[in-house]
């Protein structure tokens, strides 16, 4: 079982607290409130901290199974579920099901009730690309690239060999340095791709050119079909020039590193 990360903690209050908590909350601490799903609780709060949430909920009476919980989510639901049975811990059916959401609950030793979170795809590539781009004054703007690229995701490194501009049959697509970058390019994300990622998880890419000053003479061209396939994403990147490349007839190779 592999805990992604911590979702949320909900903490519950009495309903004649209900609006001083919220005061407290949203003025007090001045969380930003977020839209609850149709299928929650009307009573109560959401508030966003970061990339995690804190679940305000009205409750006078604490039911032998509180709404108090921390939640956490996790890669793979059903793993996470056998390990906590192999440990004997009991699992505890969820009774109050949302649309689009599978989990099911758990007590530590001390009591203290979890919520075990199966990570949705869309929140599984929010967090893996939050990424900090670092580019200091002192270096300058960066134009099409950046110094340095951070993250604290908890997602997985994926390292992607040097593709060139061929294809499916190992065929050089053409003769002309920006088609080629354009396939390699191409072959990049379909690596990423393939592995469940996005061309946007790409934190760092190595091209290596056999001829610098080809590169620079066709930049407007490459550049074109660089946002084509990458957007306005500008990851790390350092720019080679080689004596040669393997494949006699490439100009061009580029590899990456993803964060899935």
């Amino acid at each position: 079982m592999t805990v992604k990360a911590l979702h949320h903690v909900n903490v519950t209050v009495p309903s004649r607290l209900e609006a001083a908590a919220k005061e407290f909350y949203g003025s007090v601490l001045g969380l930003e409130q977020v839209p609850k799903p149709p299928a929650a609780r009307q009573s109560g709060a959401w508030y966003q901290i970061g990339g995690n949430q804190l679940h305000l909920s009205v409750e006078d009476e604490a039911p032998e199974l509180s709404s108090r919980h921390v939640c956490f989510t996790v890669f793979d639901l059903k793993e996470a579920e056998q390990k906590f049975r192999d440990a004997d811990v009991e699992i505890i059916p969820d009774t109050r099901p949302l649309p689009g959401s599978s989990r099911f609950y758990v007590r530590d030793p001390g009591g203290n009730q979890l919520e075990i979170v199966q990570a949705s795809v869309e929140s599984q590539r929010a967090n893996s690309m939050s990424f900090t781009f670092i580019n200091p004054e002192s270096l300058g703007v960066p134009s099409g690239y950046a110094n340095g690229v951070s993250t604290a995701s908890s997602g997985r490194l994926l390292f992607v060999a040097g593709q060139i501009g061929w294809d499916r049959n190992h065929k050089m697509v053409s003769t002309d340095l920006v088609e080629q970058f354009d396939s390699a390019l191409a072959n990049v994300i379909t690596v990423v791709t393939e592995a469940g990622g996005t061309a946007e998880q790409i934190a760092r890419l190595v091209i290596y050119v056999i001829d610098k000053n080809e590169y620079k003479e066709h930049l407007k061209e490459i550049g074109e079909r660089y946002r084509a396939r990458m957007g306005k994403h500008f990851p790390a990147m350092v720019l080679v020039e080689v004596k040669s490349l393997l494949e006699d007839a490439a100009k061009i190779e580029i590899e990456a590193t993803a964060v899935l």
